[in-house]
C-alpha cells in the first residue's frame, strides 16, 4: 500500500533550455524587438528600457532548473495490482496490447525529445486528487519534487483514446509559461502509463470557488488576469494552440494562488495564422 506524503511545499519554477547559452552580453547585442519577443513567448512584461528586459530574461533564466534528485520509489503491494486476479491467458494478451501502447507512447516522447521518460520506480504515490476520462490522478513526488501524477487505466483504453493522450501530450510539451501548467514528463512503463506534470497544491477554479473562502475582487481580478496571459500566450506563439475547452475545471490554483491553463485534450495547433476552425466543441454550460 502507498503512504500519503505528509507536506508537499512547492517552489515555483520551470524548464527553459533555449535561454541555458544566453548571457547578458549576447542579450546587449540584440534588437529591443527581438527582446520583447523573447519576453513575450515566455509571460513576461514586453515593456520597460532595454536594461530592464534583459533583467527580467536573466531573472527567468536564473529561476530555471532541470528536474531535481531522485527519492524513494512507492510501489503498490500485489493486492492492489489491478490484473493480479485475471487468468493467465488474459495477462498475456493484456501484457502483449500494454507492451505495444508503450512502445508507442516511447516512440512518440523519446523521438527527438530527451529526458521525458520517466521511470516508474522514481514516482511516489500520494493520496488521490481525483479521476476523469481513462486516468486517475495522485499527489506524488518525483525526484524530491511534489508533482501531480495521471495515471492511466489501461483496461479501458482504446485507439481512440491512445490518439487523444498522444495529442495532449505533443501540445504539453511545447508549452513553457508562468500560466499554463507545466510538463515534466511520462512513465511508458509497459503496465503504468502515467502523464507527470507540476503540483497545484489548491486543486481547479471550479473547487476552490466551492471549497474555499470566496476570493475577494482583488483575487478574482488576479485570477482572470493570470488566465488571459496563459491563453494569450497561447494565442500568440508560432504555431498558435486553440485551447478549445476553456473553464474553470480546466484552471489550476498554486498554493501561492496563481491561475494555470490545463487539460489540452482538445486543443488544436493551429499552423496558419488566418486558418479557420469549425468543429463545434468544449463542455455543455461553459
Amino acid at each position: 500500500m502507498f503512504q500519503q506524503p505528509l507536506f508537499f511545499k512547492t517552489t515555483q519554477r520551470h524548464i527553459d533550455p533555449s535561454l541555458e547559452s544566453i548571457d547578458r552580453p549576447y542579450l546587449d547585442k540584440m534588437a529591443l524587438a527581438d527582446l520583447v519577443e523573447f519576453c513575450q513567448d515566455r509571460g513576461l512584461r514586453t515593456t520597460g528600457s532595454k536594461a530592464e528586459l534583459i533583467d527580467d530574461l536573466l531573472h527567468w533564466k536564473e529561476d530555471t532548473r532541470p528536474v531535481p534528485a531522485p527519492s524513494t520509489p512507492q510501489l503498490f503491494d500485489d493486492d492492489d495490482y489491478p490484473f493480479s486476479s485475471a487468468t493467465a491467458e488474459h495477462q498475456r494478451i493484456e501484457q502483449q496490447r500494454l507492451e505495444l501502447n508503450s512502445r508507442e507512447f516511447s516512440a512518440l516522447f523519446l523521438d527527438g525529445s530527451p529526458g521525458l521518460d520517466i521511470p516508474y520506480e522514481e514516482l511516489r504515490f500520494g493520496r488521490k486528487l481525483g479521476h476523469g476520462g481513462f486516468k486517475d490522478c495522485y499527489a506524488g513526488m518525483y525526484k524530491g519534487e511534489p508533482v501531480a501524477i495521471g495515471e492511466l487505466r489501461l483496461t479501458q483504453f482504446n485507439e481512440v483514446d491512445l490518439q487523444e493522450i498522444k495529442h495532449e501530450i505533443n501540445v504539453l510539451k511545447q508549452l513553457r509559461h508562468e500560466n499554463v501548467i507545466r510538463f515534466i514528463g511520462v512513465c511508458t512503463n509497459p503496465q503504468h502509463l502515467c502523464i507527470i506534470t507540476e503540483m497545484c497544491e489548491k486543486g481547479d477554479l471550479f473547487d476552490v470557488i466551492r471549497h474555499y473562502k470566496k476570493p475577494n475582487f482583488a483575487q478574482q481580478v488576479s485570477y482572470m488576469y493570470d488566465i488571459a496571459l496563459g491563453v494569450s500566450y497561447l494565442h500568440q506563439r508560432r504555431p498558435s494552440i486553440i485551447h478549445r475547452d476553456l473553464k474553470s475545471m480546466n484552471i489550476l490554483i498554486s498554493r501561492d494562488d496563481r491561475a494555470k491553463v490545463n487539460d489540452f485534450g482538445l486543443a488544436r495547433i493551429r499552423p496558419k495564422s488566418n486558418a479557420l476552425m469549425h468543429t463545434q466543441c468544449g463542455t455543455p454550460n461553459w
